[in-house]
């Protein structure tokens, strides 16, 4: 959230603007595998498929909530909702989408025996 923040503090710069959605995209999915990584390292072992779903789902709903909460004490205004941003079937399935991609590599890096998720 606070990276987020400091790109939209410099917004007026050329290259945070036109690249803005590229650098959110990338961030929120390199946090997402962070997450995964840090489960690995903290109970030495890796999480299982519907594990990495429920953490993922975790993520995304605190990164929302972090940020409509920030919005809301502004503005008296939470946005997403209100704008329907946030359709529930499309985050499902990029939640799938994401964790079938994490599993599909997950077995190339242990056929390579290169196991870090």
């Amino acid at each position: 959230m606070a990276f987020l923040q400091f790109l939209l503090y410099y917004w007026i710069e050329d290259w945070i603007r036109d690249y803005f959605v590229s650098i959110r995209m990338v961030s929120f999915l390199l946090v997402g595998l962070m997450n995964h990584m840090i489960y690995k390292i903290e109970h030495r072992r890796a999480n299982n498929f519907v594990g990495r779903i429920v953490h993922d789902f975790i993520f995304i709903i605190m990164f929302f909530l972090l940020g409509n909460l920030r919005t809301y004490i502004l503005y008296g205004t939470i946005s997403d909702v209100e704008n329907g941003a946030l359709p529930l079937i499309g985050v499902v399935m990029l939640v799938l989408i994401f964790e079938f991609s994490v599993a599909i590599l997950k077995r190339l890096l242990r056929l390579f025996k290169w196991q870090i998720l």
